[in-house]
C-alpha cells in the first residue's frame, strides 16, 4: 500500500514538474497589414452603398386618368 502511494506520489511530481518546464512564450501571430484591413473596410463601405441603392427602386412612371366624353352628372344642364 505504501508503495503504490509513493509511486503515485512521484508520478505526480514528475508531471508537474514535466508541465512547468514548457514554453511560457506566448505563440507568435503574423501582424497585420494595415492596407488590406483599409481596402477590406472601404470595400465593404461601397457595397453597403450599392446595396442600398439597389433596395430604393427608382420613380416608376404612373399611369394618368383619360378624360371621359361626357360631362358628369353634376354638371349636365336641365
Amino acid at each position: 500500500m505504501k508503495t503504490r502511494i509513493l509511486s503515485i506520489t512521484i508520478l505526480l511530481i514528475l508531471g508537474v514538474l514535466l508541465f512547468s518546464c514548457g514554453t511560457n512564450q506566448p505563440e507568435q501571430t503574423t501582424p497585420l497589414d494595415a492596407d488590406v484591413l483599409r481596402t477590406e473596410a472601404v470595400s465593404t463601405y461601397a457595397s453597403s452603398l450599392t446595396e442600398t441603392l439597389v433596395a430604393v427602386p427608382a420613380a416608376s412612371p404612373t399611369l394618368t386618368i383619360e378624360p371621359t366624353a361626357t360631362a358628369p352628372q353634376s354638371y349636365r344642364n336641365p
